[in-house]
């Protein structure tokens, strides 16, 4: 058994390990038979208007893959898969935003509705009257009041006066 100070002495004196290199990718299958018009396993072979296109999945030269995922030409842009999603996904928004916010219009409806309004021309009448009569009751409770407040110094007058 080697001890782990001499295992990491002789890490030490080998220098740094680089990792191994990536395999190579796989190449692409060649056609079944030679010459036939059988795809081989793993490659889409699609024929429009006299032009052969072939998405075998195999990675170009720069490293950019040839298939997109949809078995669709590969002469369709790229930006029409991006249009696509974005108006499917706005779509689907605006389904779900439109019940939301009538919900909110409707809520928003029924406070401003429940709100109270202003009294009506017979209930201003009502308040008019009563508030007059209020005032006369005023009037009439300082009356007495000063009534008392005169009666009240006369008897103390009389009281502190000398009798003769």
């Amino acid at each position: 058994m080697v001890e782990p100070i001499v295992l990491a002495d002789l890490a030490l004196q080998q220098g740094p390990q680089l990792p191994d290199a990536p395999p190579a990718p796989p190449t692409p299958p060649e056609a079944a038979i030679a010459g036939s018009d059988v795809p081989a396993v793993g490659r889409t072979v699609i024929i429009r208007d006299g032009k052969t296109t072939v998405l075998d999945g195999a990675p170009n030269t720069d490293g950019i893959s040839t298939s997109t995922g949809f078995p669709f030409p590969s002469d369709i842009p790229p930006n029409v898969y991006m249009l696509a999603k974005t108006g499917i996904i706005g779509f689907s928004l605006m389904i779900i935003a439109f019940p939301v916010f009538g919900f909110l219009k409707a809520l928003v409806n029924r406070r401003a509705a429940s709100q109270p309004s202003l009294p009506s021309r017979d209930t201003t009448d009502r308040l008019q009257r009563i508030e007059s009569a209020v005032e006369a009751m005023s009037l009439e409770v300082e009356r007495i009041s000063e009534g008392q407040r005169f009666v009240t110094r006369v008897l103390a007058e009389r009281s502190s006066a000398p009798q003769d």
